[in-house]
């Protein structure tokens, strides 16, 4: 998992718009947004049929 907080700090103390990142953390990276989008996707999936409690969650027919 990516430290947030330990990465705004990294960022935060590089002088420059340049900062050098190891390939396997931006691999890294890469892979927890690919799995954070694909939640996202998938609740909202779960939201819209009416599964999940949520914003439309309204849209179910009560029959």
């Amino acid at each position: 998992m990516i430290d947030a907080g330990a990465l705004g700090a990294a960022i935060a103390a590089t002088d420059g718009e340049t900062i050098a990142v190891r390939r396997e953390q931006l691999e890294a990276m890469q892979r927890e947004l690919m799995l954070g989008n694909a939640a996202r996707n998938e609740l909202a999936a779960l939201e819209w049929a009416g599964l999940r409690p949520g914003k439309r969650a309204d849209r179910r027919e009560t029959r």
